[in-house]
């Protein structure tokens, strides 16, 4: 199976390189962290909570500046994301890797264009999302109107369902993504609605070996519960993806994408 062969290659190419991955994984944990932090400690000291826990009537517009900046800083710093697909896509094509590549779009004239593709590629994905979960938003506007007790269950049982399939729904779609990180890395001059259209006709025509591969990863990914796992599973999965981009990619530009 396909799958099976961009996992072996992963593995091989994941050889003396554990802890330059896992230097990477634990960098963008603690900026995430940081993130975290910053936002805990502004509302701390802040005082927008009330002795019940709730939110003070007039500490609103504070929350709303506070949670502003933080996204911002997110964005500010995102360009941290692509280097880390950056240093993963040169692992899997056996180019020269170092830790540095983190940081390889914060140079001068690719930090701006960096941080436009971040945020236009993460508007469309909210986007997406928003347009997988339109059935549950609108059952649960109708159930909070006006329905007899007698209907709450068989509402609360649809509304799961929904909810299932927006998720669901919101995971097949974003799945295809990983192309389009993965073409900036290999070419960032490439303007967004092109790198798009590339990584659409892509995915129309592999998209059942891109599902089976992260189908693959399932029993994987629920070993993460267990926390410590996810440092072997997430550099793992993102290497097997990394490689079936460049599979993906190599076909694409040689003109065999059937």
């Amino acid at each position: 199976m396909i799958e099976k062969k961009i996992r072996a290659q992963a593995r091989e190419k994941l050889n003396g390189k554990w802890p330059l991955m896992l230097a990477a994984m634990f960098t963008m944990i603690a900026l995430g962290y940081l993130a975290f932090l910053y936002f805990e400690v502004i509302l701390m000291f802040g005082n927008v909570w009330d002795a019940d826990g709730k939110l003070k009537p007039d500490s609103a517009p504070f929350l709303l500046l506070t949670t502003a900046v933080t996204v911002a800083f997110i964005f500010m710093f995102s360009p941290v994301k692509n280097g880390l697909y950056r240093l993963i896509f040169n692992a899997a094509n056996n180019r020269e890797t170092e830790f540095y590549d983190l940081f390889y779009y914060f140079k001068k004239g690719r930090y701006a264009r960096t941080l436009g593709f971040n945020i236009v590629l993460t508007l469309l994905k909210l986007l997406k999302c928003y347009i997988c979960f339109i059935p549950y938003n609108a059952l649960n506007i109708i159930k909070s109107v006006n329905f007899s007790t007698e209907s709450v269950p068989a509402m609360d049982i649809a509304l799961t369902l929904l909810f299932a399939a927006g998720v669901t729904g919101s995971i097949l779609l974003l799945l295809k993504y990983f192309i389009s990180e993965f073409l900036y890395t290999e070419d960032d001059n490439i303007d967004f609605q092109t790198n798009l259209q590339i990584t659409n006709h892509i995915i129309k025509r592999h998209r059942g070996d891109v599902y089976m591969l992260w189908c693959s990863f399932l029993p994987w990914f629920a070993l993460c519960f267990f926390v410590l796992p996810a440092f072997y599973v997430i550099p793992y999965a993102l290497t097997s993806s990394a490689v079936s981009a460049k599979w993906l990619l190599k076909l694409y530009k040689e003109g065999r994408m059937i």
